[in-house]
């Protein structure tokens, strides 16, 4: 090498440490909205395995998170200690 441009190891070493904190925002992030939601925050891990992050997602697009069913039944408490 000339001494004017990074060697393919170097490149190697910064794409792959790329990878890695691109990959632990996106598990991170997906973490924190499982959480938000009521569900174990480990869930986040499955969204990087691609088949099983797909189905992940719609299962947690369409089902019934536990925040809203503990909503829900607080609405229903009230509503009955007003009646």
């Amino acid at each position: 090498m000339d001494g004017h441009g990074l060697d393919s190891t170097t490149l190697a070493v910064v794409y792959v440490v790329g990878a890695l904190i691109v990959l632990a925002c996106v598990i991170w992030g997906w973490a924190r909205i499982f959480s938000k939601a009521g569900y174990s925050p480990l869930l986040g891990i499955l969204m990087i395995v691609p088949l099983v992050g797909l189905v992940t997602f719609f299962w947690f697009a369409f089902s019934r998170w536990p925040v809203r069913r503990g909503l829900d039944s607080d609405i229903r408490t009230q509503d009955s200690r007003a009646a």
